[in-house]
């Protein structure tokens, strides 16, 4: 047996077994078929429509932002945290005779 007859041989035998293991035509073409699946992408493009639609609503219905103060004008809006209670104190120095204290006392000149 040459190498061309064995391997005729052998894809006959490939095809016999194919052909017993397949399923009949006939059978398959009657069955029902399943329902078509929806595809991902078939969702998509709906959505991506809302969102560039809920965008445009978005940019052109927005209310008007009033215009900024100046620069100039501008205060801290954390400079209270830097006040304590004794800011007062530590604004001056201190007098010869004077006393930050509210003690009574007696101050000889």
């Amino acid at each position: 047996m040459t190498g061309d007859d064995r391997l005729k041989a052998l894809l006959a035998e490939l095809r016999a077994r194919d052909e017993r293991e397949a399923p009949d035509l006939s059978g398959l073409l009657a069955r029902p078929r399943p329902a078509p699946r929806r595809s991902p992408l078939a969702l998509l493009v709906p959505a991506a429509g809302l969102a560039a639609g809920a965008a445009v609503l978005f940019f052109v219905l927005r209310p008007e932002r009033p215009a900024p103060e100046p620069i100039s004008q501008w205060r801290s809006p954390t400079a209270f945290l830097l006040q304590t209670p004794e800011t007062g104190l530590l604004a001056g120095a201190p007098r010869v005779g004077e006393s930050w204290l509210s003690l009574p006392a007696e101050v000889k000149r």
